[in-house]
C-alpha cells in the first residue's frame, strides 16, 4: 500500500512537469520529488498512504450508494466471458474504467497511472465483476503473464473469487508465475496445483500461505505434508481443521 502510494505520488510530480512544459525539454529534480522531500521516514510515508486508502474507502461507500453505480462500472469496458460463481470479467480499455475501478476498490489502478499503457495495449486491466456488476477483483497482465491480482483496498482476493480467476487465466493460458500464492496456485517440478484441492499425501517442498483470504475454514488438506511453513494467520477460521501436517 505503501508502494503504490509514493509511486502515484511520483508518477503525479512527473506528469505535472510534462503537463506545464509541452514545448521544453523536461528536467527532472529528482530532490524535488515527494517521495523524498516530505517522506522521511517510513512511519510518514506509512501515515499518508494509510489517510489516502482511507479516503478512497470513502469514495466508495459514496459509490455504493449512487444509482448510477451499475451504469457508470460498464463506462469504458469490454464483456471478456462468463465465469464460475455466476461472476463475469471485463477488459477495462479508458481512463474511465481504470478511475471508476480505482474507487470503488480502493486502489491506485486509476489517476492516469496506466492510461498511455492501455491505450497501446502494452498493459491489459481486467476487472471480475459480480452479476450486479461490481468489482470484486483487479488484474493487470503484461506479456500474457499476470503481474498483479488485487481484492478491494489492494488486498489478496478472497479464497471465494479463487474459482474465478483461475478460470480466466487457464481460458486466456496467462502466466500465473508471479502471483501464485494469491491466486491459490502451487508451482512444483513445473506442474500447478490447486491449493485448495491438493491430491491426497501430496508433499508441498515449500510454504503454503493461505493468510487474508477471508476463508470462514480451511481446505481439507488433512492428508497433505508441508516441508516448510503453512500459514493462514488475518482470517476468520474458528478452527484449524483440515490443517496440513508440517515438517520444517
Amino acid at each position: 500500500a505503501v508502494c503504490d502510494y509514493l509511486y502515484l505520488i511520483a508518477y503525479q510530480y512527473i506528469e505535472t512537469l510534462a503537463t506545464n512544459n509541452k514545448t521544453k525539454k523536461i528536467k527532472i529534480r529528482y530532490d524535488y520529488l515527494k517521495t523524498l522531500n516530505e517522506y522521511k521516514t517510513f512511519e510518514m510515508a506509512l501515515t499518508m498512504a494509510n489517510t489516502w486508502h482511507k479516503n478512497l474507502a470513502a469514495k466508495i461507500k459514496r459509490y455504493n450508494a449512487t444509482a448510477n453505480t451499475i451504469k457508470e462500472s460498464l463506462n469504458g469496458t469490454k464483456f471478456i466471458m462468463n465465469l464460475p460463481g455466476d461472476m463475469k470479467v471485463y477488459k477495462l480499455v479508458t481512463d474511465t474504467a481504470l478511475d471508476f475501478e480505482s474507487i470503488y476498490m480502493g486502489h491506485c489502478i486509476g489517476k492516469g497511472k496506466y492510461d498511455k499503457s492501455i491505450t497501446n495495449n502494452r498493459l491489459q486491466i481486467y476487472s471480475i465483476r459480480d452479476k450486479n456488476y461490481k468489482p470484486h477483483i483487479t488484474l493487470k497482465v503484461q506479456k500474457n503473464t499476470l503481474q498483479e491480482v488485487r481484492g478491494a483496498r489492494n488486498n489478496r482476493p478472497k479464497a471465494k473469487y479463487i474459482p474465478a480467476i483461475q478460470a480466466f487465466i487457464s481460458s486466456k493460458k496467462i502466466n500465473p508465475d508471479y502471483c501464485l500464492q494469491d491466486i491459490g496456485i502451487l508451482k512444483q517440478n513445473n506442474k500447478y496445483y490447486n491449493i485448495f484441492q491438493l491430491p491426497k499425501n501430496f508433499v508441498v517442498l515449500g510454504d503454503i500461505d493461505l493468510t487474508r483470504m477471508v476463508l470462514e475454514e480451511l481446505p481439507d488438506m488433512s492428508t497433505v505434508t508441508v516441508m516448510g511453513h503453512f500459514m493462514c494467520n488475518h482470517n476468520q477460521l474458528k478452527s484449524l481443521q483440515g490443517a496440513p501436517r508440517i515438517i520444517n
